[in-house]
């Protein structure tokens, strides 16, 4: 019931009640294929993210069961158990871990992962979480956690080339033009449009190459602004064009 009160109150805000209603209707017809629909939109672009900077199939093909559950209950495909591979099992307990402990601390992340056990989540990944929950959940050390995080990487070793760097940016710049359908392709053409005009002031190949990559991200803060704003018909209140304006500044 808060799921459902959380989706009947965001249904389409911000239309007219007639199109807010029509989009309720639809949803509500059939809740649980409508939202599968979306989940394996989601999963699949994910996936195709992952492919077209270079992760490997494995990666891929895990990112497949993000929203299934270990119970069965999850979509799109409702997958069970240990057909979930460990990796996502893992993740999941991870993804609500940190936001109860961030937030409530670390007896909430004790009864949440309880309360969930053999629901949401691995029954084995909660025992093993909660067999040493002040280890897992201790305070990060000083320093560089960049760093330390990036020394636990298989592939820690390999260093991107210009193509590979090249292709990295390009992916982000095209899933920045997914969050809005009239953008569809935006950013390359401006990474193109933008190499084409130092082509004719004369660049050499570095500041070139360096020019196109940044017409491929230059959008990236477009993410962090709701779609609510971007697909307002009407004019932005002031508060929504400071927003706008925040994100282009980061």
């Amino acid at each position: 019931m808060p799921y459902m009160r959380f989706l009947l109150g965001n249904i389409a805000k911000g239309e007219s009640l007639p199109q807010r209603l029509k989009v309720m209707g639809t949803l509500l017809r059939d809740t649980r294929g409508q939202l599968a629909s979306l989940i394996h939109s989601h999963c699949t672009s994910a996936a195709a993210l992952g492919r077209q900077i270079g992760l490997s199939a494995d990666v891929e093909n895990t990112l497949a069961y993000t929203f299934e559950r270990f119970d069965g209950e999850g979509l799109p495909a409702a997958v069970s158990c240990d057909k979930i591979p460990i990796e996502m099992r893992v993740a999941q307990f991870a993804d609500v871990a940190e936001v109860h402990y961030r937030i409530y601390g670390l007896d909430a992340v004790i009864a949440m992962a309880r309360s969930r056990r053999g629901g949401h989540l691995d029954p084995d990944v909660v025992d093993a979480a909660l067999g040493s929950p002040d280890e897992i959940f201790a305070p990060v050390p000083a320093g560089d956690s960049w760093s330390d995080a990036l020394g636990y990487a298989p592939d820690r070793e390999v260093r991107l080339t210009d193509e590979s760097l090249d292709r990295l940016v390009c992916a982000i710049g095209d899933f920045v033009d997914l969050k809005c359908p009239f953008a569809f392709g935006h950013s390359r053409r401006v990474a193109t449009l933008s190499a084409k005009a130092g082509e004719l002031l004369g660049l050499d190949a570095g500041n070139l190459r360096t020019l196109r990559r940044v017409g491929y991200v230059h959008d990236l803060g477009c993410l962090g602004v709701s779609n609510q704003v971007w697909s307002k018909p009407g004019e932005l209140t002031p508060s929504e064009w400071e927003r706008v304006r925040s994100r282009g500044r980061q």
